[in-house]
Order: structure tokens, then C-alpha cells, then sequence
């Protein structure tokens, strides 16, 4: 992905659609619309468009005083040591859920921190991904898992878990256009020999290809049967716990629109923040309920299968 091709990407969406954002991701949009060149994205998973893009989860990302205070050395070791628990209560609650592992290595694409002690290599945004693969496999004998959206990719890592288990899925990803670049430039890359990638964003885009990466203002335009019955079931992780009514309610009328009747959510069922609402109540005005739902790790979050009655 060069320059050019970045610069003409964003000028296409400056005049062809309108620029209104949630207000929770205006300032990362219009960060990240300064920040992604053909070189940052190299580095994309160790530099500032880490912290922008869902691409470093603790102990990868600062949180708190105790990571600020650790000399370097101390620092190296408590994030091992972190890592090396978590991953073994992350077994532990799969365990306890009748599942397995995904122990997937990650890749060194976009140059991810790394923390290595003998054989045990790990980061925070890896270990979180293998671990919501693992959950969602809870719900493989009641939802089709070969057709899937996924609301909010991220930078495509999640996707890159399923399609390494199935190449021939049918994988599509809906994000804000900064990040949609990036899961763009991310999945190319994992994926050289898929020759089927595609990054949709202009109006007259068709999705065509087993693995696609939608601009969120292209979808918000052509919302009307666009997916033409090639999606199954619905995969959101800690997106909707973010959205505000008008957002949920655009979502909504894409699943009636598209006879989305699977979704698979993990998020809190709470709204925490200015301009949140409470998603759930509004999936239940609107025919969904509550399949089975599980606690996971993650304070006040749960996996969650919803269906349209």
C-alpha cells in the first residue's frame, strides 16, 4: 500500500460521502488521517498508530502508574509474569466453558512488542484475540461460522484467526475508514497468497471477494440488501458497548435489511460513557433474545448469542 493510493483513498471519501463521525471516534479518525503513510503502517503495531487502531491491549499499552514507575528490566518481567498468568486464567475459564485453547503464535506484520522467557512468547493483543476465538468457538454448533460480519475488526486480527482455521470462509469487516486502512494493509500482508482481499469503499463497490474490509461510510450508503444473503451471522467485540442510538439503530435496520437473524456479541451490557446506550435494550425492541450468555474474563463483560425470534 503506497502513498498515492492512501491519499486518493481518503480524498474519495472527503467527496463522495458525508464525514460525520460518533463523537466517541472523531478525535482517532481525524488522528489517524494524519498519521498513516505507507511507512507508519510498517511499524503499525509499535508506534502511534497503536494506540489508535485496537492494535496494543495491556501489558502492550500503558495503563496506570505501576507501568510508568517499572525500570526497564522490572518493567520486562512484570509483563511477563502478567502475560504468563493471564494466559492461564484464560485456560482456566475456557476450561471451565468446556472449551480449548486457541494457542495461536502472532505474526510479526506491523512489528508487534514481543515478551520472550525461553520458550513462552506473547503479546496482550494476541493473547485477548486467541482467547475471544476460543469463546465465540462456544457457539459453533448453533450459528453457522462459514459467513461472517464482523462489526468493528479492528486492524483484521480476529478475521486472520478464523481464515487461517478456514480459507475458504467468507469473512467480511465493517470499520471507520482509518482503521479499515489498516485491517486493509494488516490482512494483504497476512495473506499474500489470498489473492480474494478486498478493501470496499466507493459507492459502487461490489462485495465480491471470500474476505472484505468495508469502509463504514460505504456501508451507511448502501445498506439496502448489499450483502445479498452471503452473511450468516454477525461477530461484535467491545463495538457495541461504544455506540450511541443512532449508530445501534442504523445496525439494526442493516440485520432486517439483510435477514440477519445470528449475532455474537462480547461486550458489557451497560453504557459507561457519555453517548452510550444500553445496546441490548434495543436489540430486544427489535426481536432478538438472549440464546446463552457467559461471563468471560474481562470485568462486567459477557459472550452473548443473540437470535431474531
Amino acid at each position: 500500500m503506497n502513498n498515492n493510493f492512501i491519499s486518493s483513498y481518503y480524498k474519495y471519501i472527503e467527496e463522495n460521502y458525508d464525514l460525520e463521525v460518533n463523537p466517541v471516534h472523531t478525535k482517532t479518525e481525524n488522528a489517524l488521517k494524519i498519521l498513516i503513510n505507507e511507512d507508519s503502517l510498517k511499524n503499525f503495531r509499535n508506534n502511534e498508530l497503536s494506540y489508535l487502531s485496537g492494535a496494543l491491549i495491556y501489558p502492550d499499552k500503558n495503563i496506570g502508574k505501576i507501568w510508568f514507575n517499572r525500570g526497564i528490566l522490572r518493567h520486562y518481567l512484570g509483563c511477563l509474569k502478567d502475560l504468563y498468568l493471564h494466559k492461564l486464567k484464560i485456560k482456566k475459564n475456557l476450561k471451565n466453558l468446556d472449551l480449548k485453547f486457541f494457542d495461536k503464535k502472532d505474526c510479526e506484520i506491523g512489528n508487534p512488542i514481543n515478551y520472550n522467557f525461553l520458550k513462552f512468547s506473547e503479546n496482550g493483543t494476541n493473547l485477548y484475540n486467541n482467547y475471544c476465538y476460543s469463546l465465540i468457538m462456544k457457539f459453533k454448533k448453533e450459528v453457522c461460522l462459514n459467513s461472517i460480519l464482523e462489526i468493528g475488526g479492528g486492524f483484521g486480527k480476529l478475521a486472520s484467526l478464523f481464515i487461517l482455521k478456514n480459507p475458504e470462509l467468507k469473512y467480511s469487516i465493517i470499520e471507520l475508514p482509518g482503521t479499515a486502512l489498516i485491517a486493509y494493509y494488516f490482512l494483504t500482508e497476512k495473506f499474500k497468497n489470498l489473492k480474494d482481499v478486498d478493501l470496499v469503499y466507493k459507492k459502487d463497490d461490489k462485495i465480491s471477494k471470500n474476505l472484505n474490509i468495508l469502509c463504514s461510510k460505504y456501508v451507511k450508503n448502501n445498506i439496502d440488501q448489499f450483502f445479498n444473503k452471503r452473511v450468516k451471522t454477525v461477530i461484535n467485540v467491545e463495538s457495541f458497548q461504544h455506540m450511541n442510538e443512532k449508530d445501534i439503530l442504523f445496525y439494526l435496520k442493516l440485520f432486517d435489511e439483510n435477514n440477519i437473524k445470528n449475532i455474537i456479541s462480547i461486550n458489557r451490557h451497560s453504557n459507561n460513557r457519555k453517548g452510550e446506550v444500553k445496546f441490548i435494550d434495543y436489540f430486544f425492541r427489535n426481536g432478538f433474545e438472549i440464546i446463552n450468555s457467559y461471563e468471560t474474563l474481562i470485568p462486567n463483560h459477557f459472550i452473548t448469542l443473540f437470535k431474531k425470534k
